[in-house]
């Protein structure tokens, strides 16, 4: 259970925070190494002691930090020692380091304004004979085809949308990593928040939250995405942000969140539309009608 969280970036530097479990008290040294596009030597940046949990801070310098246009990857090896001062076990992840953030209206990786052009992989490939198959585990070519064709036509963005099905599929992050693709990541419980309309609580909250704890190191992934295309009344808007956004930030506060994207669809007449939605700074519907949305609509990292 290896994380890696980059809490701050300056030119060719950053903060980050570490953090695994061990299975008794013992000393954890950290590696790292230059990953891609080059490989580098290893180099021990940091020891520590874990009563079962380790969680520390390091400043990295001269390293590259990681972007569309120039991602670059590292390897950190956590190495456990036993009393005698031997290593017993190690565990070995793969990561880049890049902060993203909205302030004023614009998004910012590491601190530089960033417009994501980008698309939408609804994953209904061809050969269409073959479509069952490949819209839910596609080939590793055709996850690099898309990717390419992104590529080629400018793009730095994919939102990932295998519909009815949804993706956990670390090729997806793996291949974006190397790419210079910045991803909307779904997980396999896609629209699952939805159901707090009918039934109350987010039953699927934890296997939502298993899976992005599952992809943390990846630099590629920027933003979390709970539903797509629901409309619900303000008191479920709050009561889905209320559940959602404090869920996923007790595990990640590194990227961006988008708890519903809903916000088309909408009529003019607040008579006769069934949808509705806050005003970005929360104190009005839709339609114009003062409100009072939850403080989780206006946290910083919701978009």
């Amino acid at each position: 259970d290896i994380k890696a969280i980059t809490q701050k970036t300056g030119e060719r530097s950053a903060s980050v925070a570490l953090f695994c479990k061990t299975s008794e008290a013992c000393r954890v040294k950290v590696y790292m190494a230059a990953a891609f596009p080059e490989k580098g030597e290893e180099a021990c940046i940091g020891e520590f002691m874990s009563k079962g949990e380790m969680a520390a801070e390091v400043e990295l310098s001269d390293i590259a930090l990681w972007s569309a246009e120039n991602p670059a990857l590292y390897t950190l090896r956590f190495e456990a020692e036993n009393a005698a001062g031997l290593p017993v076990d190690d565990a070995v992840i793969e990561t880049g380091f890049r902060t993203v953030e909205q302030k004023n209206g614009a998004i910012y990786v590491n601190g530089k304004k960033t417009v994501m052009k980008g698309a939408l992989i609804m994953q209904y490939l061809p050969p269409h004979h073959e479509t069952a198959t490949t819209h839910v585990c596609p080939r590793d070519w055709q996850i690099v085809w898309q990717y390419m064709m992104l590529k080629a036509l400018g793009g730095n963005m994919i939102r990932l949308h295998v519909l009815g099905y949804g993706t956990n599929d670390v090729r997806f992050a793996r291949y974006a990593d190397r790419l210079g693709v910045m991803l909307i990541w779904i997980t396999r419980y896609i629209d699952s928040i939805e159901q707090m309309e009918w039934e109350g609580p987010w039953r699927a909250k934890e296997g939502y939250c298993r899976q992005i704890a599952l992809r943390l190191n990846h630099p590629s992934i920027v933003i979390w995405e709970g539903s797509n295309e629901y409309h619900a009344s303000l008191e479920d808007i709050d009561r889905i942000h209320e559940s959602y956004v404090p869920a996923v930030k007790a595990i990640d506060t590194s990227r961006l969140l988008c708890p519903l994207s809903f916000h088309y669809y909408a009529t003019d007449d607040p008579e006769t539309s069934p949808f509705n939605s806050y005003s970005t700074d929360g104190k009005s519907d839709a339609f114009g009608r003062a409100a009072n949305a939850t403080e989780w609509w206006t946290d910083p990292l919701v978009v």
